[in-house]
């Protein structure tokens, strides 16, 4: 019978079908492998189905279905079985058809004695190795797939009950599956009729893989990878003859090797090459992959591959290249590491400067990518591997830790991202490249081709019409594609005809066209698969199954030279997705959320790293900006007076140390913590600035944005250790501290913008905008509640119970010198300059409101004060010209001194609010000069007859104070329920005051105290209480003008002091009534609404200064004194 013409076989478009196939093929068993318990637990799991099960695997294949009760269960649920097993048995039927047609393939190849050679038909020869390898690879993972024999047999027997008959491929697949119990001698049994065929091709690597797999002093000696070694040679395109060998993994030509060599032991027997060949991977493996994470002993399955055929003498070597695999396997591989990574940062370095080399260097960039790919496959495929027994020697885990491998994955992203960059550059140098010399070079040497047959000459004819096609001026300009599958398949096609015995124009006779057509079809790739090119030679998906090995590479960057380099892990686990069998759509999912949720954890750990950092650089910031306080300057103060005492003394004392020592170096090489952390900072940040988005699985992650949330939550972290506060012994840090704190955490912040292009304003404005409220967004206590509270319950507390008054010549309030407590640290205008620079105007507003608040529930006890009182203060206001009815009915008030106390603590609020709204006007004055100024020029110009409300509320927002407060009357609003009624009761509440002024007299504590401008007991605060709720209530009921209340107030009021006059000849005599006396100055002072010529119609102003004078006679001065500012 005549074979078919050459044409006819396709042997070039089978090849490329099967190996797809194949390779799909695979990937589905390993994956039926891995899950089968998952996918088929419905079934197996059942105990029901144990004894059926166990029945099916011992009568396996030959399983009789007839008359046999155990299989009951089986026939009762055979059709959800069937339902069940219906995938995984199509893919057993797969798996023979790919047998089948791989083995019509191989007698088709062997009868056509095509002569293979991977330096001149490369795609051919290619082609066919790699389906002799993924066959053995199919056949021994079958053996491996421990539920191939139940899901078979239970298909079998629920098939011939549903249907009446058995399934007709069964009885086939069945033997087949029996005979994998041993694959190697199955293999053996199918390949080792083509197995000169086999053994010639895999010869023809060996001048390639023996020169590719060079010990490293010899890589060192010939400069490999470098581009400077020769710098006249440095714009020269790399070349060889072999250039698609150059770049192929090292791992697919050990693959090709063992496998070949598996299939066909007995070429290793009768060939010197061959086995001189074989013992090259034999002793740098003693694993290699199956698929995936599945691994193959090469070892101890040669032994049983040479004790299957009788090779006694072979298993000698065989145990010596065990013993050579694993002692200097792991130390060459670590040494070669270490050269390709000084390579391929040489690289990098140099391409990154002149990318413009990327085009006449792009085989050395691939070459290093594919060389540093192998080692670190390597390494990891065999540091969770275990050594051959023969080989008597046990391996440590530590001799496959790398510290540097970071800085190996770090430098191979970065050529991958080059590459990626400029590959219009690289795509424009290889069309004109085509276009130009390749389409020279390759007429000549077809024109010297002489007796071509027809198809063989219409392919030769393509070629150059396609190169001289080519549009290199579209090219330049970036806007070209072009698709070259048609010439790379055609020139496989051509290898088939050229490469078979019968064929008129044999390819090894024109060796030269080989080697021409061979380059142009890698220039052609790297025009039009570019992206494919670079997963091929430096895909790192295989460490998707492998995450302790990333976990490991991530732990080494930790404080370590390393860091600059961590971004590599994540960058390697946004590869995972590559590693998806695209015939294989149901693991897409897994694959890509593990790689999103990967990227995204270590994204999160280095953010986290860099925050550590930020907050220990903080500690060590804020400690030098609070040394340059003034109040650092006592501790030299100290040091000096210790000197000058213990001048005669020799014991030595621990000497205070100046600001700006620290800076101090007597050695480059002493680092100190800051020294050290900056460092890693800097590393850490160029690491997340390097690669500007990580895509994945259809999500882009910004590698800087991660920084932002660690960043503010370490700035609430440091604010919270700053503010110090402990609310059980009502302590806080100064305001000054935390703002020099935050200052100084802000300044270096914001030199982290050198390493990292990320906005820190956005960081301050979105940490400090949440502290001026009273939560945060995670509902935590901020700077605003934590101060307000402090405030509020300690400070006014403290001020309204003890010893500590409130100055308006200082503009604080001050403790006694007796007490511990200092309230003028925290209430000077500085500390509350600080503080509104702190809470910003929101949080004034809020403490403000809280103060109101207060002020609130002091106006409803005195309101339940005056309406218990109602009537005798009613009597008390339409008689006070009768003296002796104003005193009889003075006599039956109840709570007049509970009425002045709480005047005064109205009053010290009052009074504290008014000083946060002058310390907020002079922060804002200062910030926002213009817009205050506006404020000023609008309320100064709003229309009198309009409601003022609105804008006295944002007078008031920015400390400018009003004549009316708008937010006390919101507060005291809701105490106004009937307008007739409160007017009388405010009024009766101002008559109260009124006649209760004089019970200060009677007290210890109501001393004047001319230095402070106040009373000891804060008795002067009553007119800030005064004023501001004459104004509040009157205005709220609108039934009376303010002027007239006041003015009623003090007429009852000068009444009430003068007849502590009277009391001169009784017993008991007031102690302070000239400190009294002086209230009613205070009071004509501060108010705008009574002048000093109403006060002398009613009290004599003569008895007002005698009063002053008294005052500063109990208290003198001396002339030139300053006032203590820690205390009275």
């Amino acid at each position: 019978m005549a074979l078919p013409s050459l044409p006819e076989q396709k042997v070039a478009e089978k090849l490329s079908l099967l190996n797809d196939r194949g390779a799909q093929l695979l990937h589905r068993l390993y994956n039926l492998k891995k899950n089968a318990q998952e996918r088929l637990g419905v079934v197996l799991q059942e105990k029901s189905f144990d004894s059926s099960i166990k029945y099916i695997n011992k009568k396996f294949p030959n399983v009789e279905t007839r008359g046999n009760a155990g299989l009951n269960v089986v026939h009762a649920q055979r059709s959800e079985i069937l339902k069940f097993l219906q995938v995984p048995y199509d893919l057993f039927k797969d798996f023979m058809e790919f047998k089948d047609k791989a083995m019509d393939l191989f007698n088709q190849i062997s009868t056509s004695q095509i002569r293979f050679d991977i330096a001149l038909n490369f795609d051919l020869c290619h082609g066919y190795l790699e389906l002799v390898t993924l066959y053995c690879q199919i056949l021994l993972i079958i053996p491996r797939i421990e539920e191939r024999k139940s899901i078979l047999g239970l298909y079998h027997c629920c098939h011939e009950y549903q249907h009446g008959t058995a399934e007709a491929s069964y009885p086939r697949i069945a033997q087949v599956v029996h005979e994998l119990e041993h694959p190697h001698r199955k293999i053996i049994e199918d390949l080792q009729i083509f197995g000169k065929q086999v053994g010639e091709a895999i010869l023809t690597l060996r001048p390639i893989y023996t020169r590719r797999m060079l010990p490293t002093d010899q890589m060192k000696s010939g400069n490999l990878l470098s581009l400077t070694y020769v710098p006249q040679h440095m714009l020269n395109p790399t070349q060889c003859e072999t250039m698609p060998c150059e770049y192929l993994s090292l791992d697919v030509y050990a693959r090709w090797i063992i496998f070949g060599f598996l299939a066909c032991p007995q070429q290793v027997s009768n060939n010197q090459d061959c086995l001189a060949l074989v013992k090259i991977p034999l002793q740098e493996n003693y694993v290699i992959p199956l698929c995936r994470d599945e691994m193959l002993q090469i070892h101890p399955a040669f032994e049983t591959v040479f004790r299957l055929m009788k090779m006694e003498k072979a298993e000698r070597w065989l145990h010596e290249t065990s013993k050579v695999a694993v002692h200097n396997g792991p130390r060459s591989h670590a040494e070669r590491r270490n050269y390709l990574r000084h390579a391929l940062s040489d690289l990098v370095n140099i391409l990154g400067d002149q990318p413009g080399l990327l085009g006449p260097k792009a085989l050395v960039l691939l070459m290093a990518l594919s060389l540093a790919r192998d080692e670190i496959a390597w390494m990891v495929r065999h540091s969770e591997a275990t050594a051959p027994k023969m080989s008597k020697a046990k391996v440590s885990p530590e001799e496959f830790q790398d510290r540097s491998l970071p800085e190996l994955l770090f430098h191979m992203h970065e050529l991958r991202a080059l590459a990626k960059k400029y590959q219009q550059v690289i795509r424009r140098y290889f069309v004109q490249y085509m276009n130009g010399f390749d389409h020279a070079l390759l007429s000549e040497v077809i024109q010297k081709i002489t007796n071509v047959g027809d198809d063989e000459s219409i392919i030769m004819t393509s070629f150059l019409q396609q190169l001289a096609s080519l549009d290199t001026k579209a090219a330049e300009v970036g806007q070209y594609s072009v698709d070259f599958t048609v010439l790379r398949l055609d020139w496989m096609r051509l290898q088939a005809y050229m490469s078979a015995a019968r064929s008129q124009s044999h390819l090894h006779e024109n060796r030269q066209l080989a080697f021409n057509m061979n380059t142009v079809i890698f220039h052609s790739r790297m025009v039009d698969q570019l992206q494919d090119i670079l997963d091929d030679v430096s895909d790192m998906s295989f460490l998707y199954h492998y995450p302790k090995l990333l976990e490991y590479a991530f732990s080494v960057c930790s404080g370590t030279n390393q860091a600059r380099y961590v971004i590599a892990v994540p960058l390697t686990c946004a590869m995972f997705l590559e590693g998806n069998c695209r015939h294989c759509p149901e693991e897409r999912g897994a694959y890509g959320e593990r790689s999103v949720k990967a990227v995204n954890h270590y994204l999160e750990l280095i953010s986290k790293d860099i925050s550590g950092l930020f907050g220990q650089m903080c500690d060590d910031y804020v400690r030098l900006s609070v040394a340059l306080l003034p109040v650092g300057a006592t501790g030299l103060v100290k040091d000096q007076s210790r000197r000058a005492a213990d001048k005669s003394k020799k014991h030595g004392h621990v000497e205070f140390v100046m600001p700006g020592k620290e800076s101090e170096r007597k050695a480059r090489e002493n680092f100190t913590r800051m020294d050290t952390n900056f460092a890693l900072i800097n590393d850490l940040c160029f690491t997340l600035n390097h690669f500007p988005t990580i895509v994945v699985w259809g999500h882009t992650f910004v590698p800087r944005e991660f920084l932002l949330g660690p960043v503010e939550e370490q700035f609430v972290r440091i604010l919270s250790t700053l503010l110090k506060y402990q609310p059980e012994a009502m302590d806080i840090a100064r305001p000054t501290e935390v703002l020099t704190g935050v200052i100084g955490f802000m300044t270096y912040l914001r030199s982290v913008e050198n390493f990292v292009n990320i906005d820190m304003t956005r960081v301050f404005n979105v940490v400090l905008l949440q502290q001026t409220q009273p939560l945060d967004a995670h509902g935590n206590p901020t700077l605003c509640s934590q101060y307000t509270a402090w405030y509020l319950e300690s400070l006014l507390r403290r001020v309204s119970t003890s010893n500590v008054c409130y100055s308006p010549s200082r503009k604080s309030f001050v403790s006694h010198h007796t007490l511990q407590f200092k309230a003028e640290v925290y209430s000077d205008p500085q500390e509350l300059k600080a503080l509104c620079e702190l809470l910003g105007p929101y949080g004034i507003r809020y403490l403000g409101d809280k103060c109101m608040h207060q002020v609130m529930g002091q106006v409803l006890e005195l309101k339940k004060l005056v309406t218990a009182n109602k009537d005798t203060l009613h009597n008390i206001r339409t008689n006070y010209d009768k003296p002796e009815v104003c005193n009889e009915m003075i006599k039956r008030l109840k709570g007049t001194d509970e009425v002045i106390q709480r005047m005064i603590i109205v009053g010290i609020i009052i009074n504290f609010r008014k000083l946060l709204m002058e310390s907020m006007h002079a922060v804002l004055k200062k910030r926002i000069p213009f817009m205050i100024g506006s404020i000023l020029d609008f309320k100064e110009h709003f229309p009198a007859e309009q409601d003022s409300m609105v804008v006295d509320e944002m007078a008031t927002s920015a400390g400018i104070e009003c004549a009316f407060d708008p937010i006390l009357c919101q507060c005291l609003r809701g105490l106004c329920e009937n307008p007739q009624t409160d007017y009388v009761t405010w009024c009766l509440l101002m008559v109260f005051v009124a006649v209760g002024l004089p019970n200060l007299a009677f007290r210890d504590q109501s001393v004047f105290k001319p230095t402070l401008e106040g009373h000891e007991n804060n008795a002067h605060c009553i007119v800030a209480a005064v004023n501001y709720l004459a104004a509040t209530f009157f205005t709220l009921t609108g039934t009376s003008s303010v002027s007239e209340r006041m003015n009623e107030f003090l007429s009852l009021a000068t009444s009430s002091l003068l007849k502590l006059g009277q009391l001169e000849t009784e017993k008991e005599l007031p102690k302070n009534r000239e400190s009294v006396y002086i209230l009613l100055g205070i009071l004509v002072q501060d108010s705008p609404f009574l002048t000093m010529d109403l006060l002398e119609s009613c009290f004599p102003y003569a008895l007002l200064r005698n009063s002053y004078n008294q005052a500063y006679k109990k208290n003198p001065t001396k002339p030139g004194s300053k006032p203590s500012v820690t205390g009275y």
